[in-house]
Parts: C-alpha cells; structure tokens; sequence
C-alpha cells in the first residue's frame, strides 16, 4: 500500500511538471523578429519607436558605444526586448527564449506544489499566461524584474553560493537589457543580504562572499558589450529624471486609470494585511517576500502613471498578477492559501476584462497556437532592413539621396527609419532623438558631440510630442545649427514638407551674452529685454511637489510666449527644460517660420512676453530667470539653396507613366504643387514640356505664381524648354499653379488633348 501511495505521488509529481512545461512553453513570444509597422501618413510619431527600436540593433552592428555614442535606457541587451532581429544571431534570442521558458517552468511548478487548491492554482496561472500574451510590446524587461523578485525569495529559505551566482547573472542581464529594472534588481540583491545579515540568517562572510557579484560580473561584461559605465549609468540616470517631468499625458485610456488605482490599491491592501500576519507569526525572513513585492509593483505602477498611455497600461495590467505567484509559498495554513489565490484570481481577472479590451482572448488562444510556425518563420529575413515590403514607407527623392551620397547625416526629431531605410551614413548624435534630449545634461551631450563631429547634413523637421516646443527640445543645439547650417534644399515626404540642411566650411561658436538676472513670479507676464532671444528659467519644487513627484507624477509646467501682434502660444515643459533653456527670439509656429531663420530672421514676428505656468501647491511662487542675446542669427554664408529641382512637391497623384518615363501630366483640370518657402529674391523657373493634340490643336499652358500669371507656353509633339523670371519681394510661402486652357477630348477619334511635363526646376538668380 506504501509503494502504491508513493508510486501515485510520482504519478501526480509528474503531471504537475508536464502542467508547469506546457503552461511554461505558452508564454514563448510568438516570433524573436517582429516588424514594428511603419506609417506613411498621419502624426510624424508614428516614426517614434519604430526608429529607437530598430536603432538599439544598428548600434550593435556599428560597434556603438553605449554611455558615450548611444545613451538610452535600454542598453546592449535591448534587443532582446524589442525582438528585433537585425543582425543578432539567431541563436542569442533561442537561448534567451529557452532562458524564459525554464524560468516559467520553475515558477509555475513551485506555485503548483505549494498551493492546496491545484485547480484555483491552475486557473490562476493561465489568467497570467493570457495577460502576457495580450501585452504584445517591449515588457520583457519586467519579466526577468519578476525573476529577479522569486529567486531572491527562494535565496532566503537557504544560503547557497550557486543560487547567489545565478542571481547575480540574471540582475547583469536585466541591467544591460533596461537600466531602470537593473538597478531595481541591484538594489533588492543587496538589500535582500543585508536584511538576512540582520537576521543573522546568514554570516557576514557568506555576506561578503556573494555581495560584489552583480558589480563583478557588470564590470566584466562592460568590455566585450562596448559599455562606458559612467555614461551609461549617468545618461540613464538623465533620462529617468527628465522623462518623470515632461512625458505625463492627461488622458484616460478606456477608463484605465481608475481600474489601475482599484488594482494597485487593493494589491498593496493585501500586501499589508500579509505583513501583518508575518509578524505575528514572526516569521521576519518571510517579510521579504512582501517589501519585493511591494517594490516590484510600485515601480510597475509608476511608470505607467508617469506616461498614461496604452502601452504602459498594460504593462501594469500584464505583470502585476505575476508577483502573487511569489506570495502562497509564505502560508501553511490551506484556508488562509485558499483566500490568498481567490482574492489573486479576481484581481488577475480584472486586469483581463481590461486588457481584454483591446485583444479578445479568443485572438490570444489562437496566437499561442500559432507559436511554433510563426517561431519558425523568424528565421526567414530578420536581417532585412525593410521590414518585409515596407520600404518605401520612409520615402527620400532621389535627388536628396544623390545629394547627400555616401557623407554623414543626421535626422530631427526622430525619425531615424528614414534614414536607415534608404542605407544613409548615419551619424547619430548621443541622445537620439529630439523628445528624449529631457535635461541640461542630455542637451550639453549632443551639443558638445556637434561642436566635435559635425555631419555633414542634417535631414529637419520642425515638430514635437504632446504640445511641446519643437525648438525648446534642444533648444541650444538648434541655434548652432542655425549658426553652422544652410538650406540645401527642401522635399516632400509622408505629408511632410523637410528641410536638407547642409553644414558649411567654417563652424562658428554660438556665442551668449548675459543680459541680467531676475526673480519673477510664477503664474506672471515677463516683458522681455530687448534683443532676448534665449532665457533659463530655474523653477523649484515645494516639499508637496517631491513628495509628489516621488508617488505619482508633477503636473506640467507650461511656459506661453506673446508674439508682437498679441498672439499667444502654450507649450508644456518641465522644470528640466527650462534650467537647460528656452528660445525667445522669434515666433516660430512651423517648418517654414523654422526656415526663415536661415536667412531672414527679421522676417518672423518678435516675442514680446513669456509667462510660466506651475501649480503653487507643488512649486515655488519665485522663479530664477536669466536672460540672453545670442549671435546665432549673424547669417554669415548664403543660406538658400540655389537650385531645386521641384517635381517632388507635387502630389503623387499629377504623375503619370509615359513610356516608362515618370512624369507630370496634366490631363484637364489644373494642377497646383505644395506650398514652398521662398526667400526674397528673382527667380528662373525652367519647364520642360510637350503634348497631344486634338483637331490638330496642341496644349495652351498658363504658368502662375501664388495665383499671379507669370507666363504661357505652346506644346509640340516633342520636348521643349521654357524659361520665366519673376520676383519674390518678401520672404513667402509659395504655390506654383499650371493651367491647360483649351482642353479637348473627341471619342469618336479617340484624340485627347494632354500635356506632359518631364522636369520642372527652380533657380535663385545671384
């Protein structure tokens, strides 16, 4: 009867481990090379992670160094995160894979032998495989955090060297995988030894023997990884402070955020009754398991707090449960296990009935089916750039790529795909991407890196996130450009209209002048100083304000400026921002305004006045401003380009195929290009034309200018060349307008009167 009982018990032991392998394989990622999509038209942050995604893989292809070349939060594991992948061996994302994958197994069986109620144990494990499967984005991060969280758990039951060592490796991934989850993985290794020294659970010398491993094996791993370690960890360091201020949105996605407060409030409600009982039971060691837990889903909480957007919502929603899984190994008690996983299973599925409503759970069943094929196919083009067919998505005209050739280039604000894509010399500046420059420290990295290595051409778009200040993101380094660059020409592309910027022979230093010093009140008009057009603004928290900031989040600071002409203009900002500075010169609304500070700044209205704008509950009533006049605007060199070729801002649909050439065709009504920024000066627009008659009659052209005739042209049968002057008197935006004046069409002939044009070139006359 023994031997039987035993034999069920290893029948049964054998089941819940085939239950922990199967439940384990479920959570694979359904690909290690995903395509993050990318859009031709709508909001230019669509280009946003798409371009710092695929960025982290280029930078390991390139030999980057993070810390000094790239500084971001992720770091040279970040591909593992994005699974993207470009030019990373396919067997460093199986071995991580199968990492993954043995970890969930150890988890979900460990759950599954201590849990009394096997089939609320179950149930309870595939609500999380399920909110892991629908979180589709970066989260891995938190996934090896939550790994983090159980080994140091199961490393307090029992001193043992090995598990330390593995402890110590998997914080040394999580550190160069995503900074912020690093550090939160350093922080809980020491103070986890230090609490058990307290103890006395464990000697001070098993202490000292395992304490220094995480900082041994992250300083061993700096030199084959291309780390800079105080780089590295100081501009992550920027990035976390700035990124708490400036990225908070005001929205409510689907109702999410009082669903998250509900969780994380009855989350830590459960915690706190679990620390009361561990200590009236003293069982002290086991308070462990509650302060990580605690941590781990705070900081999960905050992130998503801070941003308020969709995707980290959902990493709340996805992790969060994950920690309960920790919490049942603390209770002997079956009744008090038993509360403990119905209270885990209700709040795992609320945050399914929330996250469910985005991906239905049927699509997430299906994918997990889906695994092993599309697994498979990852094989197939992770080392395509062009992210299968879509290449033609970050369009640059020809002209532009023949233009910049095989020199360097870099990209504002963000959209680095564009780049990339058409196999560009990139050179990147530190801090990639324009938004993410959060700090005075971030700004003097990229400034500092273009006083030194200039590209040599800079692709400009003047835009920003959330109603910030194109200009103010970097807001010194922008000046520079303005000081060291010149217009070489201009193009459409995915609805927007870009500057090619080109660096000239002789760099010149931006040179600031301090004006004075002032303190102002917050809240108040600030009459600017003649001739200001760049001020610091020191903005200090009250002690409710950090507070605050350390719990949830600031609410923004926003800074108005008044134009000459009475116009007002808000734009949020942050406190870091405003110490790094902001431009006062000129009213700048757009791309084109943007321009004219390339040649004629006199042009653009003035600003007369500014006001900051800040809760006094969380800051300072007294605000420090400095003020100053720059030379940024002594133009020096010609800054407009003096031929474009300009085909390429008309629209795509005036195009035609003629005998295998591409050109413009006008079959009947008229056809207008995009706007255009013209500077003063006389122009030479040259056409080259030829048409199709009807009744033996060829097209009549009429050529205007911003709805002014300047001329008309006759067609024949073959090409001509057209030439016409005329004049800019102020610096303008401008539309070229091209009219057929004697349309025909006789069916019974089938003669049709068209006109066809196969280049059309504007040139500023010296």
């Amino acid at each position: 009867m023994r031997r039987k009982n035993l034999s069920e018990k290893f029948t049964h032991k054998r089941i819940w481990l085939l239950i922990s392998f199967f439940f384990a394989i479920a959570t694979l990622p359904t690909s290690f090379n995903l395509t993050p999509l990318l859009a031709d038209k709508g909001p230019t942050w669509y280009g946003i992670d798409s371009s710092w995604a695929f960025t982290l893989n280029f930078a390991i292809f390139k030999n980057w160094v993070w810390g000094k070349d790239i500084v971001y939060t992720y770091g040279p594991l970040g591909f593992l995160a994005t699974r993207i992948g470009y030019h990373i061996p396919a067997l460093s994302f199986i071995i991580f894979d199968a990492f993954l994958v043995a970890n969930f197994f150890i988890v979900f069986n460990d759950f599954l032998s201590k849990s009394k109620d096997k089939f609320l144990a179950l149930l309870f494990i595939i609500f999380n495989i399920l909110l892991i499967r629908i979180h589709t984005q970066v989260g891995v991060a938190w996934i090896i955090l939550f790994f983090n969280c159980f080994w140091l758990n199961k490393a307090a039951e029992k001193f043992r060297f090995n598990l330390y060592i593995y402890i110590a490796i998997l914080t040394t991934a999580s550190f160069y995988l995503k900074l912020n989850t690093g550090l939160i993985g350093i922080v809980l290794f020491v103070s986890l030894l230090l609490f058990l020294n307290f103890l006395r659970e464990i000697t001070f010398k098993q202490t000292l023997s395992v304490l220094f491993l995480p900082f041994v094996f992250i300083l061993a791993l700096s030199f084959p990884f291309h780390v800079n370690l105080p780089g590295y960890l100081s501009g992550a360091g920027e990035h976390i402070k700035g990124y708490q201020e400036i990225m908070g949105l005001s929205s409510d996605v689907s109702g999410w955020t009082d669903g998250m407060t509900v969780i994380f409030g009855g989350m830590i409600l459960l915690l706190i009754y679990y620390f009361i009982f561990l200590v009236k039971q003293k069982k002290y060691s086991n308070l462990l398991h509650i302060s990580i837990s605690a941590i781990y889903i705070f900081v999960l909480r905050k992130q998503a707090v801070i941003r308020s957007d969709e995707q980290h919502m959902m990493e709340f929603f996805a992790y969060a449960p994950l920690i309960l899984l920790i919490q049942n190994r603390s209770f002997t008690s079956p009744g008090l296990q038993i509360r403990h996983l119905k209270i885990s299973l209700l709040i795992a599925l609320s945050c399914l009935l929330l996250k469910s409503s985005r991906i239905t759970v049927s699509e997430v069943l299906l994918s997990i089916f889906q695994t092993p094929k599309n697994y498979v196919n990852s094989f197939r083009n992770r080392n395509s750039i062009d992210y299968f067919g879509q290449a033609n998505k970050r369009y640059i005209p020809e002209r532009i790529l023949t233009a910049i050739n095989h020199h360097t280039v870099d990209i504002f604000p963000w959209d680095i795909q564009y780049l990339l894509q058409n196999k560009l010399n990139y050179q990147p500046r530190p801090v990639l991407q324009s938004f993410s420059a959060y700090t005075p420290n971030l700004q003097k990295l990229n400034l500092e890196f273009y006083r030194q290595h200039p590209p040599e051409f800079i692709i400009y778009d003047y835009d920003a996130i959330d109603n910030r200040n194109p200009f103010n993101d970097e807001c010194a380094l922008s000046l520079f450009i303005i000081k060291n660059y010149q217009i070489a020409d201009t193009f459409y592309s995915n609805e927007r209209w870009r500057l090619l910027l080109k660096k000239k022979k002789q760099l010149s230093t931006v040179i600031y002048t301090r004006i004075k010093v002032e303190k102002i009140n917050l809240n108040h008009n600030i009459k600017l100083p003649f001739n200001c057009s760049f001020v610091k603004v020191f903005v200090n928290h009250t002690s409710l304000g950090k507070l605050r900031n350390l719990l949830d989040k600031l609410p923004l600071v926003q800074l108005s400026y008044k134009a000459e002409n009475g116009a007002w203009r808000s734009h949020r900002n942050s406190s870091e921002l405003l110490k790094a500075g902001a431009f006062t010169g000129k009213f700048i609304t757009d791309n084109y305004d943007f321009a004219q500070l390339f040649s004629e700044p006199e042009s653009l209205k003035n600003i007369t006045e500014l006001v900051v704008n800040g809760d006094l509950r969380y800051f300072e009533p007294l605000v420090q401003i400095e003020y100053y006049k720059t030379n940024a605007f002594d133009i020096g060199e010609s800054s407009t380009h003096s031929s474009q070729i300009l085909n390429s801002i008309f629209e795509e649909k005036y195009f035609f195929n003629l005998n295998n050439e591409k050109v413009i065709a006008i079959w009947a009504d008229p056809i207008q290009s995009k706007p255009m920024l013209l500077k003063k000066g006389k122009y030479k627009l040259t056409l080259k034309l030829k048409g199709t008659p009807a009744g033996n009659i060829f097209p009549h052209i009429n050529l205007y200018i911003n709805n002014k005739k300047i001329g008309e042209m006759p067609s024949a049968s073959f090409y001509q060349n057209f030439e016409f002057n005329f004049e800019v008197k102020n610096t303008q935006k401008s539309m070229i307008k091209i009219q057929m004046d004697n349309d025909l069409s006789i069916p019974s002939s089938g003669e049709d009167r068209n006109a066809f044009f196969e280049n059309i070139t504007l040139s500023l006359e010296q």
